[in-house]
């Protein structure tokens, strides 16, 4: 212990001649510092060692009752390893009852530090304060080397301090010493002089100048903060992810070159992923501006992902209903006798195939004791087909099956493409909910609970009264048809098959306009209105309700509603639409498509009247044995086409084996 006492003492004496030098400057010129010295080292000493024992009693008593608080005795920015115990958390006594060993080690360090000059020893804390406490934060992120950046603290009379302001166990922080520069000018605590500034911050540790109250900006960030190894790995995989993305668009463009559907929804898709990243850029940028405190900044980031994931939600819907699409157009055309053909067929084949598909089913029919023995389905395709053709002046090879394909499509992206209503209705719903909020206040957690299931049952029961509405829709339109009973089926479907001319050329009534929008609004909203209380589930729900029986129950009317029941209505709700309402851009696009392949063979035709390419080297150097050599062989004959027209002329030619034979393909052409 005595020897303890004198390291301390000694310390505490080099500090006090660094000090009264600096005081030997102010006095009067006939005073010389070697007077002044002596005798105020001596009363400063005195001082010093009645302090220390005073206070090493005062710790020994309360050493086992209280124990000093990590985060007032660590710097700021300083983080502990796991496992490991500072210095300055540690209980007084353990400090104070080191072994002699341990002290005996460290006087070469305070030796030397005493024969240090002045400016060395106020810039440099000695080593073995070190055991006591961590250094001040400003001199824990400052280098070593840099002299102009260390500020040293004054001792205090009041409560006896280790030199280098190094706080002793035990002792409160709450004051703070004058401090000290190079040039005897006091700063206040925490600031340093504009001289000793440096002009780039090149030197400053990651995070010293943030705020712990405000969340960091992208924008103000060190160099030292950004060039990191977890920067440059996170960037690459950015990077990397980004060339993924590209490729997947890539080969999803290319696999729907050649159906106006797939490029329908590709399209629609792509313009609302781009939609929803612009507003998601936007919010985090202006996040980064505005800085908002820690907690806010969680809830900025919540509001961002939970709009973006709402509103990709129904991406969700359209991929289930992008799925019965397929299902829906194989059985169009199994009702247009094309079952194993392909969407480029020419007018006469297609017309011809769906006449044979309606004789076939008229015999049926007609042969049938109960209406369970016909299949009513394919009944009313034929009856619509020749029905609509007949009142809206259509040819006889327009495309039906392709027609409400197209139909189904546009149903599909009408509900991906939310418009401004449906984002204004949304709007109304926050901001009355923000008022019942700010009259109510809080609920318990029981009553957030009741509000989202209550909220999940009337959304559920939402969606069982427009499917309702639309199957009663369809119901009416089936027995407008004559399909209700078995003789009227009979009837109609003979009219419609062997007498077309003698249909009505008046068309069906119409569906109120105003009904159809509202229709279609509601469809749109109450999707929405799903995805988005999915998105809340996922998001919040799931975390605050550990029940996995009540997860189930909440859970369940979601799913429900975006995989079964509202694929169910907009199919539905599309056949409804296209007979009673008809959609002209639809039908426009359904003509050029039908019509698209004899204008293939059409271009293709003029081309071959050249003098370059006559019938006899097409015919000779035409080689069909797959895709890519069709359109090769003509290339290099000198035909201009691309390749979409090349693929449509090749699937309506090809034959089993998948060749085309360059007679097929002059029979094609059109005679002049």
């Amino acid at each position: 212990m005595d020897r303890s006492i004198f390291m301390l003492l000694s310390l505490s004496f080099a500090t006090r001649v660094h000090s009264m030098q600096d005081f030997a400057t102010c006095v009067d010129a006939e005073h010389s510092s070697e007077d002044v010295l002596p005798t105020k080292s001596v009363s400063l000493l005195q001082s010093d060692f009645s302090d220390f024992r005073s206070h090493l009693r005062q710790t020994k008593s309360e050493a086992l009752e209280t124990e000093s608080d990590h985060s007032e005795h660590t710097a700021p920015g300083h983080v502990q390893p796991p496992g490991e115990t500072s210095a300055a958390t540690k209980p007084p006594a353990a400090a104070a009852t080191k072994s002699p060993a341990v002290a005996a080690a460290k006087p070469p360090a305070v030796s030397s530090s005493l024969q240090k000059p002045p400016v060395a020893a106020a810039t440099k804390p000695p080593a073995a304060s070190s055991s006591l406490q961590k250094p001040p934060a400003a001199a824990a992120t400052k280098p070593l080397d840099d002299p102009i950046q260390y500020n040293h603290a004054l001792p205090d009379h009041g409560s006896p301090r280790v030199p280098g302001g190094v706080q002793l166990p035990g002792e409160d922080s709450g004051t703070t010493d004058p401090v000290f520069t190079p040039t005897g000018h006091g700063e206040p605590p925490g600031q340093e002089s504009a001289a000793t500034e440096p002009a780039f911050s090149d030197h400053a540790a990651p995070g010293e100048e943030s705020n712990p109250h405000k969340h960091p900006s992208i924008f103000k960030l060190h160099f030292a903060q950004l060039d990191r190894e977890v920067f440059w790995w996170v960037l690459i995989a950015m990077l990397a992810f980004t060339i993924v993305v590209d490729r997947m668009e890539y080969y999803a463009t290319l696999a729907s070159e050649h159906d106006m559907t797939k490029q329908m929804y590709l399209a629609r898709l792509n313009a609302e992923l781009m939609m929803f990243g612009l507003v998601s850029t936007c919010v985090f940028v202006t996040e980064q501006f505005f800085e908002p405190s820690v907690e806010d900044v969680i809830l900025f980031e919540f509001v961002d992902i939970f709009c973006s994931a709402g509103a990709c939600g129904l991406f969700i819907t359209g991929l289930v209903l992008f799925i019965l699409h397929h299902t829906m157009e194989r059985q169009w055309k199994v009702f247009g006798g094309r079952e194993n053909q392909s969407h480029s067929m020419r007018e006469e084949h297609r017309t011809q195939a769906a006449r044979d598909a309606s004789s076939s089913l008229l015999a049926q029919a007609l042969h049938a004791d109960y209406l369970d023995q016909v299949d009513v389905k394919h009944c009313e395709f034929c009856i619509m087909s020749a029905r609509f053709k007949r009142a809206h002046a259509l040819p006889d090879g327009f495309d039906y099956p392709e027609y409400l394909k197209l139909s189904l499509t546009d149903s599909i992206c009408d509900l991906m493409n939310i418009n401004w209503v449906s984002w204004l209705m949304v709007l109304g719903f926050a901001i009355f909910l923000y008022v019942f909020h700010y009259m109510h206040g809080h609920y318990t957690v029981g009553g957030y609970f009741v509000v989202f299931a209550v909220g999940v049952a009337v959304l559920f029961l939402v969606h069982i009264l427009v499917y309702v509405a639309v199957l009663q829709g369809n119901k009416y339109l089936s027995e407008g048809l004559g399909c209700d009973s078995l003789k009227t089926l009979q009837e109609q479907l003979r009219e419609a098959v062997e007498n077309p001319e003698l249909l009505s050329v008046e068309p069906v009534q119409r569906l109120n306009n105003k009904l159809v929008y509202l229709l279609e609004q509601t469809i749109q909203l109450v999707g929405l209105a799903t995805s988005f209380q999915g998105a809340f589930f996922c998001m919040h729900i799931l975390y605050n309700v550990p029940s996995t029986v009540w997860r189930l129950v909440l859970f369940t009317p979601i799913v429900l509603n975006s995989t079964v029941l509202l694929p169910l209505i907009i199919s539905h709700f599309t056949v409804l639409k296209a007979y009673c309402s008809p959609d002209h851009a639809i039908l426009d696009m359904t003509l050029e498509w039908s019509t698209k392949l004899e204008e293939d063979f059409n271009f293709l035709s003029k081309q071959l009247k050249t003098e370059k390419v006559s019938l006899e080297k097409f015919r000779s150097e035409l080689n069909g044995n797959s895709q890519t050599t069709f359109l090769k062989s003509m290339v290099d004959m000198g035909i201009h086409c691309s390749s979409k027209r090349a693929y449509r002329m090749y699937k309506a030619l090809a034959d089993e084996r998948g060749q085309v034979d360059p007679n097929a393909v002059i029979d094609a052409l059109p005679q002049s």
